[in-house]
């Protein structure tokens, strides 16, 4: 178990429950009026301020109970308020002489541009959010202008490739060729051979290509998310290992470098620079962590902790939301998923059945609604059947669900989050996933008088990282402020709607910037949903017969 540290009643006594640890024992031991309480199976020791820090430092990683939750998180804010000061001090000391930026960056860009433009091996760890695309693009065009580099391998999710192409026309003040790798393997293939000076390729599609983009010879390699290649077994790590062993230049990206544990880094940094933690993951793994459990092959917890930091940070650079002094109050990320093969077979079967339907016939725009819902249940991964309307699983045909589970892992780390559904058969599935951060619900079957206690657990319990809800139940007259991410799963068709989901979060008493995520499947209704309603439009003002199989494809005029 997880080493749990809480005050006593008296407020007297730090309470510390966890495994037997022979490492964790010697480390309790060196804290003076250390005691065994064999009843309660728990170590007690005098309160002090440097005791609590020295157990949180050395006891990797813990869980703080709700007595001395409101102590850790005061000292945090201190801790905060000493980084920001560092911020401000760092910041005046930079001067940025031999670069036009395009846009404006903010501070913790700007000094994070002048710290990884110095390196050539480079880890830029910036919270979801903050804009740490930005920064590695106009470390590029630093690199390009000024004669170092030509061409660039950019690695990312599939889920962001559009998003990094856009960052890179609205951002750089280079019109780069840019080239996104997908499709057929044959497509890949001729898309590399354009010579674009930027190929970006997602971290599932280097396999069947790669003899190919070794034969690139890029100059850079950026691998943006980097925490998909933290398993240095995985196929995805080791080609990226082998990519690193030949470039000079090498960046990661991620607002989450340790997501499940320190050992995690291990694999990044094989890419990045192995001279920093070795090649060989058994090594590392035995001076890191503390090995358990049966035949000694478990990790236990966790050592040299304050080594393995220095380590990191000879590379690398770090901001959280809260060190950005001058990021916008609302920022908008949007993840473009690619439906599974099963899930689009079904989408395209319907699609084309619900088009023959509509043409050549008069339909209200109630029902023209109405059939795109069937189009959207499945980009949620299920249908509706026609004869007895029970709602039907698609066969391993749910992308979604797999995107969500891999972004809640980064976002639930350092906040807590509203995930904003749809349809009820949404929030069953992500309770069950999710049932770990032991979530909130918000939906029409929930008795209003059981609400408001939905609504105080999560503003108010720790240990509640997660609320699941509706947009008609929970997006009107309600105080969500202990979450600083809104993600959007399934969308409604009302502009009022989201609205008021966005301001649930985004209100008096909101402490954190506010960053919204929306999931949307390519090429379906999920793009033209969004479309209009960040055209400030409901989706019924704007469809027509005629528009109708447009919107279907994600085509439409906001």
């Amino acid at each position: 178990m997880i080493p749990h540290l809480d005050l006593s009643k008296s407020s007297k006594k730090l309470i510390l429950r966890m495994s037997y640890n022979e490492l964790n024992i010697q480390k309790v031991k060196g804290i003076l009026g250390h005691r065994w309480n064999p009843g309660e199976k728990t170590w007690e020791l005098p309160f002090t301020i440097e005791n609590f820090l020295y157990l949180k430092k050395h006891l990797v990683p813990m869980d703080i109970g709700p007595h001395l939750l409101a102590i850790n998180n005061r000292l945090e804010e201190e801790e905060a308020e000493r980084s920001r000061a560092l911020i401000i001090k760092k910041a005046k000391g930079v001067k940025i002489n031999d670069y036009k930026f395009k846009t404006k960056p903010y501070i913790h860009q700007t000094i994070s541009f002048d710290f990884l433009r110095k390196l050539k091996r480079g880890a830029l760890f910036l919270e979801m959010g903050t804009g740490k695309t930005k920064v590695v693009i106009d470390v590029l065009a630093w690199l390009l202008l000024g004669g170092k580099i030509e061409k660039i391998l950019y690695i990312a999710p599939n889920s962001t490739l559009e998003n990094i192409q856009g960052e890179f026309e609205k951002h750089s003040p280079v019109d780069f060729s840019i080239s996104i790798i997908r499709g057929t393997k044959k497509k890949r293939l001729a898309l590399l051979d354009m010579g674009s000076q930027i190929d970006i390729i997602n971290y599932e599609g280097l396999y069947s290509v790669f003899p190919k983009i070794w034969s690139n010879n890029y100059d850079v390699v950026i691998c943006d998310e980097s925490s998909k290649i933290k398993n240095p077994r995985a196929r995805r790590s080791k080609l990226a290992h082998k990519l690193g062993e030949r470039v000079d230049y090498k960046y990661i990206l991620t607002g989450t470098p340790i997501s499940q544990s320190p050992i995690d880094i291990f694999s990044q940094y094989k890419f990045l620079d192995p001279t920093i933690f070795g090649f060989s993951y058994v090594l590392f793994r035995n001076e890191y962590a503390v090995m358990g459990g049966w035949m000694a092959k478990e990790i236990v917890g966790y050592q040299n902790m304050d080594q393995l930091r220095d380590k990191i940070f000879q590379c690398a650079i770090r901001f959280t939301k809260k060190d950005c002094l001058d990021l916008p109050e609302k920022v908008y990320e949007i993840l473009r998923i690619d439906m599974e093969p099963n899930q689009r077979k079904a989408y395209e079967e319907m699609r084309r059945n619900l088009i023959t339907e509509v043409k050549g016939k008069t339909m209200s725009v109630a029902l023209l609604i109405t059939k795109l819902v069937r189009l959207q249940q499945i980009t949620s991964g299920f249908i509706v059947a026609d004869d007895t309307g029970k709602e039907i699983s698609i066969p391993n045909g749910n992308a979604k669900l797999r995107e969500i589970v891999e972004l809640m892992e980064e976002i639930l780390q350092e906040s807590k989050a509203v995930i904003w559904c749809r349809f009820i058969r949404d929030i069953h599935s992500l309770g069950n996933i999710f049932s770990g951060y032991n979530p909130s619900f918000l939906y029409g079957a929930i008795a209003p008088a059981l609400r408001e206690k939905e609504i105080k657990k999560f503003q108010e319990d720790p240990l509640c990282r997660l609320l699941i809800a509706q947009p008609m139940t929970g997006g009107l007259g309600i105080n969500l402020t202990a979450a600083s991410y809104s993600v959007h799963f399934s969308n409604s068709f009302s502009l009022e709607e989201r609205i008021q989901a966005e301001d649930r979060l985004h209100r008096i008493g909101q402490e954190n910037k506010v960053t919204y995520v929306d999931l949307v499947c390519r090429g379906t209704v999920d793009e033209a949903i969004l479309k209009v309603l960040k055209g400030k439009r409901n989706l019924a003002e704007i469809l027509t017969k005629d528009n109708f199989a447009d919107v279907t494809e994600g085509r439409c005029k906001s």
